[in-house]
């Protein structure tokens, strides 16, 4: 793996703005300003927003892109020390002498425009404008013949000059907003000249909370780090000496009690409004509000009015600034405040356990570990590991005469371990309470967390299996007995064994009624196992019940949350609807982020890995291969290149995608890091990788060996029961020109799996098994109206090629020309059957031919490779070389390169 790099240093910035930083982002807003600076019934247009935020950026490149033959652009920036200097904003733009006793200065001849340019004044930071230059604005303005071009800082006032402009009408003013999420990512790889993982770019538009300026300083810092391609976020907000002044700055002088204000909220915002008066008084707190520091909103009842700081790096500036003893006094007192209410609401119990943890004073374990559940069903990885931590040492530090809860603390934490891809320490901590579990309810979830762990985890699936089946032979209780059979069903089914998995599920149910939390996990398993297996209708519908009474059973396994949308994106994408398996996807993905709105989790590598590689699949299936690779990168970041589950699904769908494409090299590589770190614990969710083969061995123009590698994939998938994956790899083999040795199954396929995908493959492998273009395209049409505009293209070219084989000319032009409309929506594909597309001229042979000397193999080699005569190969080369008017084998590299 490629040593990890951090941020290049950006150009060097002004003191407020984000400096000479590519100009991306604002197309939207750019737009806007122009508009309004240009419109003829005004004098031009102030752009007002937070310091920071791009103000004198966007101004920049507006005043930038004007015409300079039909504008005289003249700039000028208002500043607190000039303000004091009558004209001194405009000094530098009047007459070196007047004579005295003059009335108001005019501009300067040189700066004061002509007949053929407009004047237009770029003036930075109005609202710092002296008195004298404001008078001389307006009545520059209000003359006409001149435009203004200005900036303010929100919150301050503009001269009366200007504001009277606006408020006549003749003034246009702009609110800019922060960044949104999607701008931020752009402008983040357009600075580091690569892509920004997706986790990652999120993190850093939160925390600097849109403000391109923070956004620099963040980077400079070294928040970004590129690994494998890919650029990371590494861990949380540095403060440099930079970064703090800025901010310090933002927040202004504050005195003791705005001060107290500042740090409770650091420590601990959200906070009601009611208790923040009363731990730092209601003038201070009024004060804090009035200067903008803090935000107010409602909670999510209503009921209450909360407090949260005005931007997220406030809060990383004023706790660095906090010392160790105020801030365990600050907590603790935040503590037996909410304490002294009752703490009657869930929120409150993992606040109070929280702030005693981090005072540093003792804490009920029984606290630390409902917190812990608490912050699980949340799905913050970190926070549960944390309290549950505390409460295991805190219960194992008892007499062995009260154990307390021991048992479930460590099952809790281990399984939060877990998912934080942490598993030889969730280990360690079950094999701390392996001889102190008290009854069947903390041996079922011992055994149901080392079974995650073992399988998941360490790719020991065999040995998951056999715990989880001890477990269910030696657990009386029914209700964990079915909890193990359970997870003994998601443990088969990841490893690709659905009758296994089916099996566990059914005997599951057979133990009868359990708990809400358990029966779901029976649900999620049985809709998990029909997805794979064929039946996404079916495990659609199994998901959507389960989750409408998601609230009696999230707090005590939210992970069901995650494997339901698993679920539903797999099933959507068995059945061909690849924008409900999107919005699944996105549902996953949005899930391990975090449930509360602006926070990340943190950890979820491995899940959010499979979303994101969930995602390249179905933007491969739709033909936006570049895309697929961008999700299929993100993933494998993801992973941090250690042998993981779901490295199989994106590393294969990355050597999928990158070899529709025609890099076979990059393909290969791929799939060489997939084979090394897939395991067959995880054969199922990593199947990927099997279907991956075919596709790379074609991009290296071995036909012959693609279709095996389809055919082999495709009785994998049988064997296993995985009869989704079935349908693509035996459709594979149809892409591939090999129908005739896959309809007869792919025909009993359409019989079994559910949807409207698996009939359409089918109708494909006759239509091209025995030709006929006719139904060939009525296919693509199919294709078409499911969003596969790859397949759909794929068979419009195969319909071409049945007509031109006809003698139908004409109709093989048509549908050549829908092929390659449908090709132009795919942008980079180069998959067998769009060759005639690239190189219509040549035959099939000279085309497999043509591709395998552009990639450099000699004539011996592609004689090997196809199994005929080196004279046969040099003849079609001439021929090649002449209908193609290349030049040998770089020619057609260059040839095969820019199509």
């Amino acid at each position: 793996m490629a040593a990890s790099r951090p941020t290049p240093a950006p150009p060097g910035p002004s003191p407020e703005e984000p400096g000479s930083w590519p100009f991306v982002g604002r197309t939207t807003e750019l737009a806007a300003v122009r508009s309004a600076l240009l419109d003829a019934k005004a004098a031009g247009v102030i752009v007002v927003g937070d310091a920071g935020v791009g103000k004198s950026w966007l101004a920049a490149k507006v005043a930038a892109d004007l015409d300079p033959g039909r504008n005289l652009v003249v700039r000028a920036k208002a500043t607190r020390a000039a303000a004091r200097i009558p004209y001194g904003a405009l000094a530098h733009l009047l007459p070196a002498e007047r004579a005295p006793g003059a009335g108001p200065p005019a501009l300067a001849g040189p700066v004061a425009g002509d007949a053929r340019r407009r004047l237009v004044l770029a003036l930075d930071d109005a609202h710092d404008l002296d008195p004298a230059s404001a008078a001389l604005v307006g009545d520059l303005l209000a003359r006409g013949g001149a435009r203004l071009l200005a900036t303010a800082r929100t919150g301050t006032e503009v001269p009366e000059p200007l504001a009277a402009l606006h408020r006549d009408g003749a003034l246009h003013r702009l609110e800019l907003g922060p960044l949104g999420h999607a701008q931020t990512v752009r402008l983040l790889e357009t600075v580091v000249g690569g892509q920004v993982e997706d986790a990652g770019a999120r993190r850093l538009w939160r925390v600097a909370g849109g403000n391109p300026l923070f956004l620099r300083e963040l980077l400079l810092a070294g928040m970004l780090t590129e690994d494998g391609g890919v650029w990371r976020c590494a861990g949380g907000p540095p403060l440099t000496p930079r970064l703090r002044e800025l901010i310090e700055a933002r927040i202004g002088a504050v005195d003791e009690e705005e001060r107290l204000v500042l740090e409770y909220l650091a420590l601990g915002e959200p906070l009601c409004e009611a208790m923040l008066h009363e731990l730092a008084g209601a003038d201070a707190v009024g004060r804090v509000r009035r200067r903008q520091l803090v935000t107010v909103a409602p909670d999510a009842r209503g009921a209450r009015r909360q407090l949260r700081l005005a931007h997220p790096l406030y809060g990383e500036v004023v706790r660095a600034g906090t010392g160790p003893l105020p801030a365990r006094a600050r907590l603790r007192r935040m503590a037996e405040a909410v304490e002294g209410t009752g703490g009657r609401r869930r929120e409150d119990v993992l606040r109070v356990a929280t702030w005693r943890l981090d005072s540093g004073g003792e804490t009920d374990p029984g606290l630390l570990l409902r917190a812990a559940w608490l912050a699980w069903s949340a799905l913050d990885l970190e926070l549960a590991a944390r309290l549950g931590s505390a409460a295991l040492h805190a219960y194992l530090a008892r007499p062995a005469r009260r154990p307390g809860s021991a048992g479930q603390a460590a099952a809790l934490l281990a399984t939060v371990l877990h998912f934080a891809d942490r598993d030889e320490e969730a280990e360690a901590a079950l094999r701390e309470v392996a001889g102190r579990l008290q009854d069947d309810r903390e041996r079922g979830l011992h055994a149901g967390a080392r079974g995650l762990v073992l399988a998941w985890g360490l790719a020991r699936d065999r040995e998951a299996g056999d715990l989880l089946a001890e477990a269910a032979a030696t657990i009386t209780d029914p209700a964990w007995r079915r909890h193990v059979l359970s997870l003994a069903g998601w443990v088969a089914l990841f490893a690709g064994r659905v009758a296994d998995g089916l099996d566990a599920v059914e005997r599951a149910r057979a133990e009868g009624a359990a708990p809400r939390g358990i029966t779901a996990e029976t649900d999620s398993a049985e809709a998990l196992l029909h997805a794979y297996g064929g039946l996404p209708g079916r495990a659609v519908a199994e998901a959507e019940a389960c989750m409408r009474d998601a609230d009696a059973w999230r707090d005590e396994v939210p992970v069901v949350m995650t494997t339901l949308a698993h679920a539903r994106t797999v099933a959507h994408l068995f059945a061909g609807e690849l924008d409900e398996g999107l919005a699944a996807t996105g549902r996953g993905l949005e899930l391990v982020r975090g449930l509360e709105p602006g926070k990340e989790t943190g950890g979820w590598g491995r899940v959010a890995a499979s979303f994101s590689g969930w995602r390249a699949q179905l933007h491969r299936l739709r033909g936006d291969l570049h895309e697929a690779v961008r999700w299929s990168r993100d993933g494998t970041a993801k992973l941090a290149g250690r042998p993981a589950m779901f490295a199989g699904l994106c590393l294969g769908e990355l050597a999928c995608a990158a070899a529709q494409l025609g890099r076979a090299a990059e393909a290969e590589e791929a799939l060489e890091r997939a084979a090394a770190l897939a395991r067959p614990a995880w054969h199922g969710v990593d199947f990927s990788l099997v279907l991956a083969r075919p596709w790379v061995l074609a991009a290296r123009g071995d036909d012959a060996g693609a279709v095996a590698a389809a055919l082999e994939a495709a009785e994998d998938a049988g064997r296993h029961g995985l009869r989704g994956y079935a349908m693509f790899a035996l459709h594979d083999a149809v892409r591939l020109g090999a129908a005739g040795r896959v309809l007869v199954r792919l025909r009993v396929l359409a019989g079994e799996v559910e949807g409207p995908l698996a009939p359409v493959c089918a109708r494909h492998a006759a239509a091209a098994a025995a030709p006929d273009g006719d139904a060939l395209l009525a296919v693509s049409e199919e294709f078409e109206g499911l969003g596969m505009l790859l397949y759909a293209a794929e068979a419009a070219a195969q319909a071409a090629e049945t007509y031109e084989n006809a003698g139908r000319d004409r109709t093989a032009a048509a549908a050549l020309d829908r092929a390659r409309k449908l090709a132009d929506q795919c942008p980079g594909a180069r998959t067998p059957a769009l060759a005639p597309l690239s190189a219509p001229l040549l035959t099939p042979r000279q085309r497999q031919i043509a591709r395998l000397a552009a990639q450099g193999l000699s004539n011996r080699e592609i004689a090997v490779r196809l199994d005929i005569s080196m004279r046969t190969v040099g003849n079609h080369l001439v021929t090649i070389y002449e209908r193609l008017g290349v030049t040998g084998r770089s020619g057609l590299a260059e040839f095969y390169e820019a199509d």
